[in-house]
């Protein structure tokens, strides 16, 4: 943890802009300007506080944010000679002070019982939110821990989750909230375990992997490598690893897999620089030794004798497009053959409406999309949907930002 002196010389460097980006770009809407001049002021228990106001969750958030794109990003310093101001480093530091009492409990008890379904960063930020207004909350998990892909997929290399889990769970117990672990919705948790809640909120992530391929002993799935390594199962050793996608999670699986002694390479169909993966986590691979191939375009996997022994690609090339978003790409028709012994599919994931679908058509559009706010009133009982299950795969800061707003939904209906 840097000293208070360095984060103080962070803080002294903003020049507080009348209409600032870094706080347009955050997702949370966090006060930087605001909670930086606290520092500067020495008032560290008032920046806490204005931190806390639009986010609970400071450590994850400062580790784990995409500031390149985000406030760092967008600081007009940038512009300049200097560079933006790093504020995931002031939240880092602001975060090693937060403790459970600052999550204060409303004296005035709901009657309403709450019911969220998955314990991910959106159902804890949410359940968070409940207990601190009043209401009995109760979270539903399927694992033996809370965290979602923080505890069950994220690389421990790229952060340490028991710090995290530890104090979630710290805030959860301080604010009465009950956790019911091993309950699957759909296997062991149904709808009619829910009947007697008066708001129910799904926050189920995305669990259907998208795919290109047919699965088999050679093309496998991204969330099985993560999920094995963190469990310190045996997978792979020795091979050469293909892996598809230019995400953070196509990153992470390289990067899992070059640490148990495989030659690993990623092939994404456009450049580095129109990845949705972080710069600092493609830095960090590069550092790790993956070989990174832009510009082409899987087809096919390609055997002999019914082994895997590559993966036919076409070269791409981008495009302008008419938005300000990535660039496209276009196929060029030259193809060529990539070596791979193991191919790992990270192209994606979906969330799995079918069983919501049957019982809360109205949550949904034509198209079969979820209908934004996601939140319905069925026979006086609230149903929401909120995080990575409402809006698809998405970062940390985000999923919490989209719990908040459907809790500050659900609020209005009540009121």
């Amino acid at each position: 943890m840097k000293d208070f002196e360095e984060i103080e010389r962070i803080a002294s460097r903003c020049i507080h802009c009348a209409n600032p980006n870094c706080v347009k770009k955050c997702p949370l809407g966090n006060r930087i300007p605001d909670i930086l001049e606290a520092v500067c002021n020495h008032q560290i228990d008032l920046a806490k506080n204005m931190l806390l106001q639009t986010s609970s969750s400071a450590y994850v958030c400062s580790r784990l944010c995409d500031f390149e794109r985000k406030c760092y990003g967008a600081c007009v310093l940038n512009k300049t000679k200097d560079k933006g101001i790093p504020f995931y480093e002031v939240e880092s530091y602001l975060a090693n002070f937060i403790q459970k009492e600052d999550f204060s409990c409303d004296s005035v008890l709901k009657k309403e019982k709450v019911a969220i379904i998955g314990a991910g960063i959106s159902g804890i930020t949410i359940a968070i939110e409940f207990a601190k207004t009043g209401f009995d909350t109760t979270l539903f998990e399927k694992n033996d821990r809370i965290g979602g892909v923080i505890s069950d997929s994220l690389p421990n290399f790229r952060f340490d989750d028991s710090v995290v889990i530890k104090e979630y769970m710290e805030i959860l117990n301080y604010l009465n909230v009950k956790i019911n672990y091993h309950r699957d919705f759909g296997k062991n948790l149904h709808f009619i375990d829910l009947e007697n809640f008066d708001i129910v909120v799904f926050a189920l992530g995305t669990s259907i992997s998208k795919s290109l391929f047919d699965k088999n002993q050679y093309i496998i799935d991204s969330m099985d490598v993560l999920k094995s390594a963190k469990r310190n199962q045996e997978y792979m050793s020795g091979k050469h690893v293909v892996v598809i996608g230019g995400g953070n999670v196509a990153i992470d699986v390289a990067r899992t897999l070059i640490r148990n002694n495989n030659e690993v390479s990623i092939v994404y169909r456009r450049d580095l620089e129109n990845a949705p993966a972080s710069k600092k986590e493609i830095e960090e691979a590069l550092n790790d030794g993956v070989q990174f191939l832009p510009l082409f375009a899987p087809i096919r996997p390609i055997y002999h004798h019914q082994e895997l022994i590559g993966l036919e690609v076409e070269r791409t090339k981008v495009v302008e497009t008419l938005n300000s978003g990535r660039k496209n790409f276009v196929l060029t028709g030259e193809k060529t053959k990539i070596d791979a012994q193991i191919i790992v599919e990270a192209i994606g994931q979906n969330a799995d409406y079918h069983m919501i679908k049957e019982k809360y058509p109205t949550l949904f559009n034509k198209e079969g999309w979820v209908s934004e706010p996601a939140i319905i009133v069925d026979k006086q009982r609230i149903i929401a949907i909120t995080g990575d299950f409402l809006t698809g795969p998405s970062d940390f800061a985000t999923a919490s930002m989209t719990a908040k707003k459907t809790f500050q939904n659900i609020m209005e209906i009540i009121k």
